[in-house]
């Protein structure tokens, strides 16, 4: 399998120049797909503008600089996506991926105390061994549960990496919610 993709050929979501250069980086599989999340080595070489090249990006990867969700990173190809936190500990700063108006992928910075937990979006839920409640979120985390008190297309509020629920917030009329696909993407 190979490691990198056309340019040309990446998700019009990514926030990259087409005919610049003719290879990006492309995503391992993990929590996102490949248009709902972007390589780590193109995030901080294109969007943040930390490094230049490829390499420098693996560079500062391998020295395990960089935490995705208050995890540490060794792959240079992990997949960022929707309401990831991404932190550099040296600096104390950390970023949230987002949407804006366009459909575009962009990083907005967070203040120390929002750093270490995000909003999920409840997927779906399942039963499983045991009669616990398993809850499935839009960025491949699964929490079990031992009561059924939230639905599908809830948003919960996790600490990360511990998963610990901190808040719940029901989709009910009249909730604020940020449209991440279609006509009105990036609205509130």
């Amino acid at each position: 399998m190979s490691k990198d993709m056309k340019r040309l050929a990446a998700p019009k979501n990514w926030r990259v120049t087409r005919k610049t250069d003719f290879w990006i980086t492309k995503p391992s599989p993990g929590p996102h797909a490949l248009d709902a999340g972007m390589p780590v080595t193109v995030v901080i070489r294109d969007i943040l503008g930390l490094v230049d090249t490829a390499k420098e990006a693996k560079s500062l990867i391998g020295q395990r600089e960089i935490y995705v969700d208050g995890r540490e990173i060794k792959d240079y190809k992990v997949p960022v996506g929707l309401m990831d936190i991404i932190t550099f500990p040296k600096t104390q700063e950390g970023y949230r991926m987002l949407v804006d108006r366009k459909g575009k992928f962009t990083l907005v910075k967070v203040p120390n105390e929002q750093q270490n937990w995000k909003l999920c979006r409840i997927e779906n839920k399942t039963t499983v061994k045991g009669g616990k409640i398993q809850l499935n979120l839009h960025d491949g985390r699964n929490i079990l549960l031992d009561e059924n008190k939230y639905n599908a297309g809830d948003v919960l509020k996790i600490e990360v990496p511990s998963q610990k629920v901190l808040d719940a917030y029901p989709l009910t009329k009249g909730s604020s919610v940020l449209v991440i696909s279609g006509s009105h993407v990036g609205q509130l």
